[in-house]
């Protein structure tokens, strides 16, 4: 994983690691602070110690705890925890022993906002927001009026940059593998950084691919998709957070706090439904929906050994594909260092476009 003290040497802002899929970037530019998304990764060793500390957990948790307690880490200003799933709740609360003990030489902080389209939702998400933005301020600078209208503008830039990603992709311009190597490294620099590495995302034309969607565990890294791509397949989108489903580029053209914090909890509430806090027929609806519209020919669920709930959704998931007739490759619980085989026998298992599909 890249040193965050080396990437941001002579910066002038300070660094906040994000883990989890929650934290408004919107909110920590405008405090002068960079947001880098810590996300882990599918294939590397996992310490004994962070097995200890964390216990029947997923792997990837494991490794991002890994990464919390490694020299690469020391150069944080601080660090915020999105409860959007009992993995990353589980890892705050071991953090925050850490840094209690002097372990993590940063403060650590708890974003906990749920979704939600209800009055009561969107409150307690801004007042969330509010205590977000405390926790930036005080490793930068109170966001401003200024600042957040700065921060607004190279966020929308981001966010058109992603728009054009998604579009390159449907059009067989860009790898899946490409884009989500994009969107890691969009997650970890700033706007106009991301913005510029973002539109390098881009594939020479070749011959039209099989379309596939993939659904279940978030993937930190492109490993998977590598080996999915090398099947002669394209993944055209995804349902998880560290892809399309990634809250990067959103921002609100507001100049006092509570109007940014009220307008970002809202935007957050219409955000797609992520498997480890939404109903899985939700899940289903949004997944067929998906799937239609990129006109796709197999869906991949790859879902890891104690992640939170992808596998409760495969019924209604494979339920909803199959009013239309697109066919689902499913493997579940797969072991920490099983992922790569797993991708491949299941991209393997989906028929060819045209051919029957099994009931």
């Amino acid at each position: 994983m890249t040193d965050a003290a080396s990437e941001t040497q002579g910066a002038e802002q300070p660094v906040i690691g994000v883990v989890g899929a929650d934290a408004p970037r919107h909110i920590l530019l405008a405090s002068q602070t960079l947001p880098q998304r810590i996300v882990g990764s599918w294939q590397a060793e996992v310490s004994e110690e962070s097995q200890e500390l964390l216990g029947a957990a997923d792997a990837v948790s494991m490794r991002v705890l890994d990464h919390l307690l490694s020299e690469e880490a020391a150069g944080l200003a601080g660090l915020v925890v999105c409860n959007d799933s009992m993995a990353n709740l589980r890892l705050f609360y071991v953090a925050r022993i850490l840094a209690q003990r002097g372990r993590l030489p940063f403060p650590v902080h708890l974003l906990d906002a749920p979704r939600g389209t209800a009055p009561h939702h969107t409150a307690f998400a801004a007042k969330q927001f509010a205590r977000l933005a405390a926790f930036a301020g005080a490793a930068g600078r109170p966001m401003d009026a200024s600042s957040s209208l700065q921060a607004a503008e190279e966020e929308h830039r981001l966010g058109e940059a992603l728009d054009r990603l998604r579009r390159r992709r449907l059009a067989g311009q860009c790898s899946g593998a490409q884009a989500l190597q994009a969107y890691r490294a969009a997650g970890r620099t700033a706007p106009a950084e991301g913005e510029r590495l973002v539109d390098a995302a881009r594939s020479p034309e070749r011959a039209p691919a099989r379309r596939v969607f993939i659904t279940g565990s978030s993937h930190p890294d492109e490993t998977l998709y590598q080996a999915v791509e090398a099947e002669g397949a394209l993944i055209v989108g995804e349902d998880h957070d560290s892809g399309d489903a990634a809250w990067m580029g959103v921002a609100v053209f507001e100049e006092a706090p509570e109007d940014v914090f009220r307008g970002l909890a809202e935007r957050h509430a219409m955000r797609p439904p992520l498997a480890a806090r939404s109903l899985s027929g939700e899940r289903a609806e949004h997944l067929a929906r998906r799937v239609s519209d990129m006109r796709c020919d197999g869906v991949l669920a790859l879902v890891r050994e104690h992640d939170d709930a992808p596998a409760w959704d495969l019924q209604p998931q494979s339920a909803a594909l199959r009013a239309t007739s697109v066919p689902l490759a499913a493997r579940t619980r797969i072991r920490p260092h099983d992922g790569l085989s797993a991708a491949v026998s299941a991209v393997r298992e989906l028929p060819e476009p045209g051919e029957a599909v099994t009931p």
